[in-house]
C-alpha cells in the first residue's frame, strides 16, 4: 500500500451507480466533503488494470486474476456513469478514515434511494490522488452484498431533477443521522436505514417486512391498534384528496394485512404475485412519505419530537 505522506490525498470513492444514465455532469457538492460526479472512465479503467495487474498470474495459457472481484464486478466499476466521492487529507490512522468514508457515502446512499431506485453498490475504492492530479487505486473495499430490485422496481435514469431533490434533502438527512445513533433515536434516521436496507436483501418477504417497518417507524407511535395508525396517518399525510385518500387507506391496510401474515407465520393473501405488487405500492409510498419530510423544514421538524407530540399531530391531520 502506499506510504502515506503529506504529497498525497486519500480519496474513497463509491461506485458503481452503474444503473443511472449520464445526464448528471460535472461535480457536485452534498456536503460532509462528499461529492456527486460523472465518472472519468479513462482513469478509472487505467488505474484498475494497473491495480489488478498485480495480482495476476499465468496458469498455463490462460491469465487469472486473485481478487475478490468478480469479472462482472469489475465491468461494473469500469463503466459506471457517476460515481460518489469522501474527501479527506492523508490520514494518520487509514482505518478510522475508512469507517468515517463508509458512513459518509451510506447516507447519500440511503438518501439517493429515496429519490430514485438504483442497483448501485455500497463497494469502496480506496485510491491516493497525487498533488500533480493524477491517481491511481490503493485498493478494494467490497461490501459483502448486492443490491436486488427483483422484478420489482424499473429503474430509471438519474436526471437534473432528481439532483435537486437530493440537494435538497441532504441538509435534514445530515441534521437526523447526527442525533442518531448509541443511545440517541432519531426516527427520521431509523426509517432511513432500514429502507436501505430493504435493498441489500434478497428474501423477498423479507424485505417485504423490512420496508413495512420503515414506514412504522415513522407514523406508529403507540403500541395500540398499531394498523389502524399505519393505514390512517399514511393516507392523510400524504394526500388530501378523498377518492386518492380512501385508496392508500385500503392500500396500507392490505400491506400491513401482508406484513402481519409473514411476521406471525399465516399465509399470504393471494400468494407471491400480490406479494410481489404490494412490494411496489409499498416501495412508492416510503419513497413519497420521506421526500416529503426531508424536503421541508416544518415537516421534518414534527417527526424530530417525541411519540406523543408526533402522535398528536399525526392524528390531527384533517
Amino acid at each position: 500500500m502506499k506510504t502515506l505522506g503529506p504529497e498525497t490525498i486519500s480519496k474513497l470513492t463509491i461506485a458503481p451507480l452503474f444503473d443511472f444514465m449520464a445526464s448528471v455532469q460535472g461535480t457536485h457538492n452534498l456536503g460532509n466533503d462528499v461529492t456527486l460526479r460523472d465518472t472519468d472512465h479513462d482513469a478509472i479503467r487505467q488505474a484498475m488494470d494497473g491495480y489488478l495487474s498485480k495480482f495476476r498470474i499465468r496458469t498455463g495459457e490462460d491469465e487469472s486474476f486473485i481478487t475478490y472481484l468478480s469479472p462482472h464486478e469489475r465491468d461494473e466499476f469500469k463503466n459506471a456513469l457517476l460515481c460518489l466521492e469522501h474527501h479527506f487529507e492523508a490520514p494518520d490512522h487509514l482505518g478510522e478514515s475508512e469507517e468515517r468514508s463508509k458512513g459518509e457515502i451510506q447516507k447519500i446512499m440511503a438518501a439517493i434511494r429515496v429519490v430514485k431506485p438504483t442497483l448501485a453498490k455500497p463497494g469502496l475504492i480506496l485510491r491516493w490522488e497525487n498533488r500533480d492530479g493524477t491517481w491511481e487505486l490503493a485498493g478494494f473495499n467490497k461490501v459483502g452484498f448486492d443490491i436486488y430490485t427483483a422484478r420489482e422496481e424499473d429503474l430509471e435514469p438519474f436526471d437534473a431533477a432528481d439532483l435537486a431533490i437530493l440537494l435538497k434533502m441532504m441538509p435534514r438527512v445530515y441534521d437526523a443521522y447526527s442525533t442518531h445513533g448509541g443511545e440517541r433515536f432519531n426516527r427520521v434516521a431509523n426509517a432511513l436505514n432500514f429502507f436501505e436496507m430493504g435493498y441489500r436483501l434478497f428474501v423477498v418477504d423479507v424485505r417485504f417486512v423490512i420496508f413495512t417497518t420503515s414506514l412504522e417507524s415513522l407514523f406508529v407511535t403507540s403500541d395500540r391498534r398499531m394498523g389502524y395508525q399505519f393505514r390512517e396517518r399514511i393516507s392523510r399525510f400524504l394526500t388530501s384528496e378523498p377518492l386518492e385518500r380512501q385508496h392508500l387507506h385500503d392500500t396500507c391496510r392490505e400491506i400491513y394485512k401482508i406484513r402481519s401474515a409473514i411476521v406471525h407465520g399465516g399465509a399470504v393473501p393471494g400468494g407471491v404475485e400480490v406479494l410481489h405488487e404490494s412490494m411496489l405500492l409499498l416501495q412508492d409510498i416510503g419513497r413519497r412519505c420521506l421526500q416529503r419530510i426531508l424536503q421541508d423544514d416544518l415537516t421534518f421538524s414534527r417527526f424530530q419530537t417525541g411519540a406523543m407530540e408526533l402522535g398528536g399531530f399525526l392524528s390531527q391531520i384533517p
